[in-house]
């Protein structure tokens, strides 16, 4: 349905070609065993900067992604991308009201006859704030994968550095609420989370 909705034409990924999402120099993968008909990604703030309503653009995440699990199962991940050299400069707030936007203006009214549709199941929702607050990416350009990352979080955190715990604490603060579903924001670090089939 979102790649039959009018009003989404200019804000569904085309490019199937490239196997992920990109925003502010962030890249988030997609699993390359996806085909172009078993997801849609929709650019959320793009949607809401084509209505033109200037000082009143309501502020929304960077995507939305609804991937087929089958039989009318979707898993859908909701995220955001900040190119951020700093943790402190995350702006938890403003990144909590672009999820708050999203679900209330976005999938529980304008869309709701997409996303609130109980013939349409949802395993799991995730939500996600996608960023590289430690600049570990220009620090170490060498590092291809997630798990080297993750080494080199985990020496930060054994040197006492906690603003990784701070941050997603801060943003565990705000939970929200859909389709029965309890939901938090969860830090991670590109390339992950890998966009794929749930089952």
């Amino acid at each position: 349905m979102i790649k039959s909705e009018a009003r989404l034409a200019d804000c569904v990924k085309k490019d199937y070609e490239k196997p992920w999402l990109e925003d502010e120099g962030i890249c988030v993968e997609i699993d390359a065993s996806l085909q172009e008909n078993e997801y849609a990604a929709v650019k959320v703030d793009d949607y809401y900067n084509g209505l033109n309503l200037g000082g009143l653009t309501p502020k929304s995440v960077d995507f939305l992604v609804a991937v087929d699990c089958q039989c009318d199962s979707y898993a859908l991940y909701i995220m955001e991308f900040r190119n951020r050299d700093n943790p402190r400069r995350l702006e938890i707030r403003d990144v909590q009201e672009k999820f708050s936007n999203t679900f209330r203006l976005f999938m529980e009214d304008t869309f709701a006859f997409i996303f609130c549709n109980d013939r349409f199941k949802y395993k799991p929702i995730q939500l996600y704030l996608v960023s590289d607050p430690y600049g570990i990416k220009e620090k170490h350009p060498e590092i291809q994968h997630y798990a080297e990352y993750q080494q080199i979080v985990r020496k930060r955190m054994a040197r006492k550095d906690t603003t990784n715990l701070d941050v997603s604490a801060s943003l565990a603060s705000r939970l929200y609420r859909f389709r029965g579903q309890i939901l938090k924001i969860e830090l991670e670090l590109p390339p992950n989370p890998l966009i794929r089939r749930v089952t």
